[in-house]
C-alpha cells in the first residue's frame, strides 16, 4: 500500500510493479524511450482505496460534462491506466485513440 505525496522509495516500489509503457502507431504497438518515456501500471494490478476519490472524480466528470455541452448525456470516468513519468519522463505530442465505444475525452489526473 502507498499514500500520496509518493516520496522516491515509494515512486521505485511503484515502478517496479510497472513496465515500460508502450504507444500506438497505426496498428503496431510499440515501444520506443524516443517517443514516450514513461512506466504504467493495468488497473487490475492496483486499487485506489481513498473513499473521496470516487466523490472527486465524479465532480470532475460532471464539470466537464457541463463544459463540454453534455449535460443530456450520461458520463462516466473508466480507469485506463496508472502512468509514472519520472523526472525526465515524457510522451511526444499524439492524438489519442479511443480505448471505448463513445468515448468523447481522456481525464488526466495528475497526482502529487
Amino acid at each position: 500500500m502507498l499514500s500520496l505525496p509518493l516520496g522516491k522509495t515509494e515512486a521505485r516500489k511503484l515502478i517496479k510493479q510497472c513496465h515500460q509503457a508502450p504507444y500506438g502507431k497505426g496498428t503496431e504497438t510499440l515501444v520506443d524511450t524516443e517517443v514516450r518515456r514513461s512506466w504504467e501500471l493495468d488497473p487490475d494490478r492496483f486499487q485506489l482505496t481513498n473513499p473521496k476519490w470516487q466523490e472527486m472524480i465524479e465532480e470532475i466528470v460532471a464539470n466537464m460534462q457541463e463544459e463540454l455541452g453534455l449535460e443530456k448525456n450520461k458520463l462516466t470516468a473508466h480507469l485506463y491506466k496508472l502512468l509514472v513519468y519520472e523526472k525526465g519522463g515524457f510522451f511526444l505530442p499524439h492524438r489519442e485513440e479511443e480505448k471505448l465505444d463513445r468515448m468523447v475525452a481522456t481525464l488526466v489526473v495528475v497526482l502529487p
